[in-house]
């Protein structure tokens, strides 16, 4: 073959290498026209950039596509995404205080909650000379705080009408607390049923008298207190045996 005839091939030979050379060449990272141009960097191709991800199936368990990049999936997106009383803040749920320094001015903390000065669930939230009425602190009036006062049941042995030292405590805070709040509070004699009607009448009197006596000498005014005997007629418990008597067998406090 002459020299002349040879120099077409030739020719036509370096276009076909360079025809191959240019098919496999891509855009130059980040750039792409299809995933095969991003998989050296472990990527796909979404609108002619490589991202870590097109989508969720794109992404490790556990974690998102977002803008192109796999993120882990956030422990909530509203407060309703959370338990108990913690709340959404940056994806995650917290507590949204434990000190009254982590809420704002006029609020505190309650309940890891952030609410006004003046919410409550039980008069303990409230400060001192107010009591918590509907949810609302409120000044405490003299009628609050003797409904304040813990009234216990005064129980008596079988036909008794003497105080236990454990009942003498009990009317000792009675007493302090009659003594603060002013008022007057019904003192309510109860027997069981056992014996006639008028003798327990007479019993519960005697047990009335007896606690009220007792409140007199911690210094209660006795202007303060009524007695009232309700005898066998109201009983705690309607039973008939030595449990529900025991019951029955009772003083008790009615403020008003």
């Amino acid at each position: 073959m002459t020299k002349d005839r040879r120099a077409p091939l030739f020719a036509f030979a370096l276009a076909t290498v360079a025809l191959v050379a240019m098919s496999g060449c891509g855009p130059k990272y980040p750039k792409c026209d299809k995933d095969s141009h991003c998989e050296e960097k472990g990527e796909v191709c979404v609108e002619g950039m490589c991202q870590q991800c097109r989508d969720e199936t794109n992404c490790a368990a556990g974690q998102m596509c977002n803008n192109g990049r796999c993120e882990a999936k956030p422990e909530c997106s509203t407060n309703d995404d959370c338990d108990g009383n913690k709340i959404c803040r940056s994806g995650k749920c917290q507590l949204e205080c434990s000190t009254n320094g982590d809420c704002g001015s006029g609020l505190k903390c309650m309940a890891n909650r952030c609410v006004d000065q003046l919410s409550c669930n039980a008069t303990s939230d409230c400060a001192a000379g107010m009591s918590c009425v509907s949810g609302r602190c409120q000044a405490m009036t003299k009628q609050a705080s003797r409904a304040m006062c813990d009234w216990p049941t005064v129980r008596f042995d079988f036909n008794r009408a003497n105080l236990s030292s454990r009942v003498k405590n009990d009317l000792e805070k009675i007493a302090e607390c009659l003594r603060a709040a002013g008022g007057t509070v019904i003192i309510e004699g109860h027997a069981d049923e056992r014996g006639t009607e008028e003798y327990n009448l007479a019993l519960g009197d005697r047990r009335a008298r007896s606690v009220t006596e007792y409140l007199r000498r911690l210094g209660v005014d006795s202007g303060k207190l009524d007695v009232i005997s309700k005898g066998e007629t109201d009983p705690a418990d309607n039973g008939h045996d030595e449990a529900a008597w025991a019951k029955n067998r009772r003083v008790e406090f009615i403020a008003r």
